[in-house]
This record gives C-alpha cells, sequence and structure tokens, in this order.
C-alpha cells in the first residue's frame, strides 16, 4: 500500500487554515483519503470546510481518479475521531456532505473496517503548519 501525507493551507478569515491529507492506495484506480483537522488549526473547522478540502485535494493530489473511486473519511487529530464523508458529484466538484461513524469512530475500527487490517500499516503524522507542504511519502507493506 501506497501511503502519503499533505499539508494543505487554506487563506480566509483572520487565521488560515490547516488541514491534513493523508492518501492511502493499495491500487492505481482507487483511495483511501483521510482529511485531519490537526489541533493547531485556528481557522475553519474540517467539518465546516470538508467541501472546499476535499475539492482542493482531488484537483491537486487526485486529479487523475474518478470521483467514485475516492473512499473519503474525516479525521479530528485531538479527538482520534474517524467518520466516513458520502459526497455529491456535479461533474465538477464535490458537493453536500454527509458523515457516517466508522465503527466506534477510533483509530482500530479505522483500519479494520476500511483495510482489513487488526495492527495501522502507519501512523498518522502531527501535522503542523512549521512543516513543510509534502510531509512525507513512503510505501508499507500490508493491506
Amino acid at each position: 500500500m501506497e501511503i502519503k501525507h499533505h499539508l494543505l493551507t487554506v487563506p480566509g478569515g483572520p487565521s488560515d487554515s490547516i488541514y491534513g491529507v493523508s492518501i492511502f492506495r493499495a491500487c492505481d484506480d482507487g483511495a483511501v483519503v483521510v482529511l485531519t483537522e490537526p489541533g493547531e488549526n485556528l481557522g475553519m473547522s474540517i467539518t465546516n470546510a470538508i467541501e472546499q478540502v476535499a475539492n482542493l485535494a482531488r484537483d491537486m493530489l487526485l486529479e487523475s481518479l474518478p470521483p467514485k473511486h475516492i473512499v473519503w473519511i474525516e479525521r479530528f487529530e485531538e479527538l482520534g475521531t474517524f467518520d466516513y464523508v458520502c459526497f455529491q458529484w456535479n461533474g465538477k466538484q464535490f458537493f453536500s456532505p454527509d458523515w457516517r461513524p466508522i465503527g466506534d469512530r477510533d483509530e482500530r475500527s479505522f483500519w479494520w473496517l476500511i483495510f482489513g487490517l487488526q495492527e495501522p500499516a502507519c501512523a498518522f503524522p502531527r501535522f503542523s503548519l512549521e512543516r513543510d507542504a509534502d510531509l512525507c511519502a513512503h510505501k508499507s507493506s500490508g493491506g
């Protein structure tokens, strides 16, 4: 499984918003994308910005994938929660998000229900404004 972590900064409001984007690719024609609200985000919450962040992530990092081949997950770094997000697609952008809990909403449920793994394939990084936009990219075995 190929795993890449990125940091998106979205300007606006009294403070820029920062979001982590983790892309998990077990095959060439699909991806699981985890959009993370870092604990130090002073801007708009990931819940309120989810459409904008998903569209930016697709345009910047996943433009070659058909929208129906992307599974979206919302994660709050400080709470350690995970929720599945289903979007509508109008041919140009994602809209109308609908959230569903992933099991007990914890990291263990995420790895088990999304990938069938009893142990994490990797640790999620702590996303921070002080890091580069491309935090890390690596390949891990498993999945």
